[in-house]
């Protein structure tokens, strides 16, 4: 879209104007987001065109939730939604701004409260995040965390790309997904499936398969005392 007309949004990232991206043409562009509480959007034009050529035409909106419409957003987290399972047992979350472009210069988080008998299973429907594996910093990558804590996780990797991860499962009843963009490239994000389901107690377990091995054990000894009964008549009739 150089020395075309186009449409050019920009955004302000750390006092400093950046662009967006550029428009042009009669394809629909993905929805944008800016990063905080403003954007720029400028549209230029160089001399005749067609008369079918028309312009375009958007809508705008302030949100605060960072077009994110599931879960429970923390006050105090700014981009921080809580999915509580005495709330909600099972549902989706995403990016900011999904299925749109997700804004650059954004962190947020995803914590999952499941009741204390309960793991919390992730699955991913779509996933492209801005980035290189192992998605750290020195590449400039976009990422996704997980993490069983509050904190770093390092048993579990970060993930970027386009390749959807593989289920997730919590080690407990607490799990948290966070996801970084950077100042320079964007994506159009993640979308996913969680669910809240119960985690059978080890001893539980055990009493169980102990008690299912004696019932095995049971109905094993009438078939077992039938065939010896049945070899033992053969052997007479023999003799």
């Amino acid at each position: 879209c150089e020395n075309v007309d186009s449409v050019i949004g920009f955004i302000t990232i750390k006092g400093q104007r950046e662009r967006l991206d550029n428009f042009c043409g009669s394809q629909l562009p993905n929805q944008i987001m800016s990063n905080e509480h403003r954007m720029t959007v400028i549209f230029q034009s160089f001399g005749s065109r067609p008369p079918s050529v028309k312009g375009f035409r958007a809508i705008y909106q302030f949100v605060t939730n960072f077009g994110i419409p599931s879960g429970r957003q923390d006050p105090q987290g700014v981009c921080t939604f809580i999915y509580n399972s005495s709330e909600v047992s099972n549902g989706t979350f995403s990016t900011p701004n999904y299925p749109g472009v997700y804004p650059r210069d954004t962190e947020c988080h995803y914590l999952f409260y499941g009741k204390s008998n309960e793991k919390i299973y992730i699955e991913f429907a779509y996933f492209d995040v801005e980035g290189v594996p192992p998605c750290l910093s020195d590449t400039a990558s976009d990422y996704v965390e997980f993490s069983n804590f509050r904190t770093v996780d390092r048993k579990i990797p970060r993930h970027c790309g386009n390749l959807r991860p593989t289920k997730i499962e919590s080690d407990a009843d607490f799990f948290r997904v966070s996801f970084k963009s950077n100042d320079k490239f964007d994506g159009t994000g993640f979308e996913a499936f969680y669910q809240f389901r119960n985690n059978p107690d080890p001893f539980t377990v055990r009493q169980v398969s102990a008690v299912q091995n004696k019932q095995n054990a049971h109905r094993s000894s009438p078939v077992t005392a039938m065939l010896s009964l049945v070899l033992l008549w053969l052997l007479v009739a023999d003799h």
